[in-house]
C-alpha cells in the first residue's frame, strides 16, 4: 500500500504551524521536506529559464516587484514539483531540511515563502496512518483572500 506524497508547494498564508500527531518509522516515508526560501524570494535561477514563455520570462525579469500570486504562476509553469523532486537523477535545489515524523513535533515557518513538501508514505502495516494538523496564520499585512480556482483544485468548496 503506497500513499500519495503532496507536491512541493507554498501556503497562501504567512506563518503555518503544523502537530505531527503519529510517529513513522525510519523508511515508511512521509517526511516533510523544506527548500531554501530563496526559491521564492530569488526566483528562478538562469538554467531553468531555456525554453519558457516571453510572457513568464517578462515576468521573472521583474521577480523582485512580484506579488506572491504572480510568483506561483511562474512556479506553476515550470510545475515546480518536477524540478525540486525529480523522479530521476538530482533535483538543482537540494532541500535544507528532511524532518521524519514524530508525534508531538510541532513544525512553526513562514509558509508563504518556505516551499515544502510531504513525500509518499509506504506504511509498514495497513492500520499505519500519517497524521499532522496544520493551522494557517494570517496578518493584517496578509490578510486570507479567497481563491476559488484553488479551492476547486484541493476539493473544497463548490
Amino acid at each position: 500500500l503506497q500513499k500519495k506524497a503532496y507536491e512541493p508547494h507554498t501556503d497562501r498564508n504567512p506563518q503555518t504551524a503544523m502537530l505531527i500527531v503519529t510517529t513513522m518509522h525510519e523508511g515508511e516515508g512521509g517526511e516533510t521536506v523544506f527548500w531554501p526560501a530563496s526559491i521564492m524570494l530569488e526566483g528562478p535561477t538562469q538554467s531553468l529559464r531555456s525554453g519558457l514563455k516571453p510572457d513568464i520570462l517578462s515576468i521573472i525579469d521583474r521577480w523582485k516587484e512580484l506579488n506572491y500570486e504572480e510568483k506561483l504562476r511562474v512556479w506553476r509553469e515550470l510545475e515546480i514539483w518536477n524540478i525540486l523532486d525529480p523522479k530521476e537523477g538530482e533535483s538543482s535545489y537540494p532541500p535544507v531540511a528532511v524532518i521524519r515524523p514524530e508525534a508531538g513535533t510541532l513544525l512553526i515557518f513562514n509558509g508563504r515563502d518556505q516551499v515544502h513538501a510531504v513525500r509518499s508514505f509506504e506504511p509498514s502495516s495497513p492500520d499505519r496512518v500519517r497524521l499532522t494538523v496544520p493551522a494557517n496564520y494570517y496578518t493584517n499585512a496578509v490578510p486570507e483572500v479567497p481563491d476559488p480556482e484553488f479551492n476547486k483544485q484541493i476539493g473544497v468548496g463548490k
